[in-house]
């Protein structure tokens, strides 16, 4: 009858787990995920990042919230995979004009591709973006 999980309620997971929209691999629910971040600004209107993030499971027994996969035996280890991700920005009219490319991969881990109803695909999720401010 215990609920410990932690529950954001509203917000944006984007500086913390990634790209969200279609793809969204880690929310704040069951997850233990350490990060290092690169952040670099060659020239004023260019700028961007490369992020790397492992993940386990807190709970081996517990779901996997955003994929919704559940081991309740904790037979499938807890490692969820290694997070790639990184985008580049471009201020075409700086304060007006941005175009963003990026991507993310998931390259799996054992509780990924061993727990009751998981697939062998690794996600790899690419998008761009423009921004026009008026």
């Amino acid at each position: 009858g215990d609920n410990d999980r932690f529950d954001p309620l509203f917000g944006a997971r984007r500086f913390e787990f990634g790209p969200t929209s279609l793809y969204g691999a880690y929310a704040r629910a069951n997850l233990i995920s350490p990060g290092l971040r690169i952040e670099v600004t060659p020239r004023a209107d260019v700028d961007g990042f490369v992020a790397y993030r492992p993940a386990w499971l807190e709970s081996d027994r517990d779901a996997w919230a955003t994929a919704g996969l559940c081991d309740p035996q904790g037979n499938s280890a807890s490692f969820l995979g290694h997070q790639i991700e990184g985008r580049v920005r471009w201020q075409a009219l700086p304060n007006r004009l941005a175009f963003d490319v990026g991507c993310a991969y998931l390259a799996k881990g054992e509780f990924a591709k061993d727990a009751p109803g998981a697939v062998d695909a690794s996600p790899f999720y690419f998008y761009s973006q423009v921004t026009v401010t008026l």
